[in-house]
């Protein structure tokens, strides 16, 4: 399930929600910037986008944070990458 949301307006204007699926807050997870690296290409690509708007679809803010469990997993060796 994606956690962004695109829209391309007529006018050129692309609006990019970010919406965690199931999360009370929007944080930042490896899948999430995975996921906004990966669309970010794609605008980039898109010559009929102008401007873009980031805009968060919760309504008590845009990001909480990172995903301390995600953290804590890198600091003690469980999800280091190699």
């Amino acid at each position: 399930m994606s956690s962004f949301h695109l829209d391309i307006r007529p006018d050129g204007v692309a609006v990019l929600t970010f919406d965690l699926p199931g999360e009370k807050v929007n944080k930042l997870t490896t899948p999430v910037m995975d996921e906004l690296d990966r669309l970010l290409d794609e605008i980039a690509a898109n010559r009929e986008i102008r401007a873009l708007v980031v805009r968060s679809g919760k309504p008590e803010g845009f990001i909480a944070g990172a995903d301390i469990a995600e953290i804590r997993d890198i600091t003690d060796g469980r999800g280091a990458r190699n």
